[in-house]
């Protein structure tokens, strides 16, 4: 199986499950595991957010947000070389990563189906419940039900 992860988080719970070799692609927000640096990146931004002052980077976000204009750039390209059958993004918050209308839209460049997973945890029990839904989607069932066990512990 191939997968895109579009959100940090979902980047972490991919290699918890041990799926970090069937990882082809990740944000550029992605930045944890380490070895995720390796990993092909298919989105960008038009500002680097180290550079620009908390002021700058606040009226760009809201001049865009204001425009209806995306945020994230999804380089389609890259997405079509990672040729991935399993997406996760999200639909929370349109500032924090690709949208899931987003991704949907720039999937239509590749040749048949894929899933595309829309993770939307607003409190703990949600985020152990998308561990769980990242490990069915990928047959890894038993280990993200192990893994939530632990972190419950």
């Amino acid at each position: 199986m191939r997968i895109v992860s579009l959100l940090p988080s979902s980047t972490e719970i991919v290699y918890e499950l041990g799926l970090g070799a069937n990882l082809v692609g990740v944000s550029h927000d992605c930045d944890y595991p380490p070895e995720v640096k390796n990993k092909m990146c298919l989105t960008s931004i038009d500002i680097d957010p180290t550079k620009a002052s908390s002021s700058a980077l606040n009226d760009w976000v809201a001049g865009k947000v204001h425009t209806g204009t995306s945020i994230y750039h999804i380089d389609q390209d890259a997405l079509k070389k990672a040729n991935p059958d399993l997406i996760l993004t999200q639909e929370l918050c349109e500032v924090c990563a690709p949208s899931f209308t987003e991704v949907k839209s720039a999937c239509k460049i590749l040749d048949g189906d894929r899933k595309i997973i829309s993770l939307e945890p607003t409190n703990l029990e949600q985020i152990l419940d998308s561990i769980l839904i990242v490990g069915k989607a990928t047959g890894k069932e038993e280990k993200a039900e192990q893994l939530v066990s632990s972190l419950r512990g």
